[in-house]
């Protein structure tokens, strides 16, 4: 887990990434070493590295300066190598009519992002829309000469899991999904978000609206353990491309993810996410429990198998969920601690 962040801190850092509450003091005199600390931890000093390549922000200390610029090219080059095996997997699934859609980073490149070296990227999520077609997406992958991962600690979850890893011919890992989480938790219409996708170079992406919401979706899914960064990916996509409030609350009860919605746009309205206040005060309870959605037999079914896995691990996780559900809302400076 990342250290905590006081509020003085957590502030300093969304100003320096160009985001932040209304009526915040400029952030140029707040860039020194411990905003660059704080930034590498939270996944933030490529994008205030690009912000200081193009002159919106001013660090006095050449030493700080100078490691904020190669964040930026570092992350460049990064981004560019996952975007190349992005296109590359799309392309072999393409050739035997596999329907894809291309989530989270390689997609809130072309989405949220101005510049390939603003958003970090640790590998390439892509996600196959029918369930079908899961089988012969990892054949054709293995046939390609992909390496799948090793799961000798998780013999009985891999085989149930969500998500398949794989080291492609380029370097980067590509996540090969068949959701984006455990489906029992949420109902999302991924052949719904195929037809509104929309068609960058890489491949189909999904609409504003539903990748919002898929971000929400995703925090919830972590219980709010995430990077500052995973924040700004939903700031910076609301702003770029005016994702329409209304349209995602009216989606999220079908994919019954009314309450990760809710926690999800709470911790961004404390980042500074504006548009949201005029909602119905029935889409934003107080009291944000995203993992209270799933009753389902086969969650049940699937906390066995991690028990078989793991006990000490599957036990922590209880520990957390527990936890989550006996507090009254997350708060997003709390849980990215």
């Amino acid at each position: 887990m990342l250290s905590p962040l006081g509020r003085e801190s957590y502030d300093a850092l969304l100003r320096a990434a160009g985001f932040g509450r209304a009526g915040s003091e400029d952030a140029h005199a707040l860039i020194d070493g411990g905003t660059l600390r704080q930034a590498r931890a939270h996944e933030l000093a490529p994008l205030i590295g690009a912000r200081l390549a193009r002159g919106e922000v001013v660090v006095a200390d050449p030493t700080v300066a100078e490691a904020l610029r190669r964040a930026h090219a570092e992350c460049r080059a990064r981004s560019l190598l996952c975007e190349k095996a992005g296109t590359r997997a799309v392309e072999h699934l393409a050739k035997a009519r596999v329907s894809t859609l291309l989530i989270k980073g390689v997609a809130l490149l072309h989405q949220a992002y101005a510049d390939p070296g603003e958003r970090p990227m640790s590998d390439v999520d892509l996600l196959i829309v029918r369930r079908e077609q899961w089988r012969l997406a990892c054949e054709i992958f293995d046939a390609q000469g992909y390496r799948r991962s090793s799961n000798e600690r998780r013999p009985v979850t891999s085989r149930l899991s969500y998500a398949l890893a794989f080291a492609t011919p380029e370097g980067p890992t590509l996540e090969l999904h068949r959701s984006l989480g455990p489906r029992t938790l949420f109902a999302v219409d991924y052949a719904a978000i195929l037809g509104r996708a929309h068609r960058a170079p890489p491949g189909f992406i999904p609409s504003p609206n539903d990748h919002f919401l898929l971000l929400g979706i995703h925090a919830a899914k972590h219980a709010y353990g995430l990077p500052l960064r995973a924040a700004v990916d939903g700031l910076a996509l609301a702003r770029r491309c005016a994702v329409d409030a209304h349209a995602v609350c009216e989606l999220a009860p079908a994919w019954r993810a009314r309450r990760a919605l809710a926690a999800w746009v709470g911790a961004l309205r404390d980042c500074g996410l504006a548009g949201w206040e005029q909602l119905p005060a029935p889409a934003f309870a107080p009291s944000c429990r995203p993992f209270s959605e799933d009753r389902g037999g086969p969650r049940k079914a699937l906390a066995v198998c991690r028990l078989a896995d793991s006990p000490a691990r599957a036990l922590g996780s209880l520990g957390a969920k527990v936890a989550l559900r006996l507090a009254a809302a997350v708060p997003w400076s709390d849980s990215i601690a």
